[in-house]
């Protein structure tokens, strides 16, 4: 399955965001050692949901994020994701650090 990238740039990071799929939707948050690229684990989730895959701040090519200090920092990036994209009553995977 071929996602559909798109740039945000929300609190001075710009996010590089891989979705796909149909359903109710899944924020996928991966771990630390982020991986490049959709993985097949994506498709089979992507079958029974509309997967979000975004790239951490300050991780892979997003550039510096200077306010990343704590998890808890990470977190409200993550509220403010979802606000943003209008999301609600997303389903969350979290991988790790994610």
């Amino acid at each position: 399955m071929n996602p559909r990238i798109e740039t945000l740039d929300l609190c001075a990071v710009k996010t590089t965001i891989a979705t796909a799929g149909s359903g109710p939707v899944l924020l996928v948050l991966q771990g630390a050692n982020h991986v490049e690229g959709w993985l097949p684990l994506y498709d089979d989730l992507a079958r029974d949901f509309t997967v979000i895959l975004p790239t951490h701040p300050g991780y892979t090519g997003t550039g510096p994020a200077p306010w990343l200090d704590h998890v808890s920092d990470l977190a409200n990036y993550y509220l403010d994701f979802l606000e943003a994209k209008n999301l609600t009553g997303v389903h969350v995977l979290g991988l790790s650090l994610g």
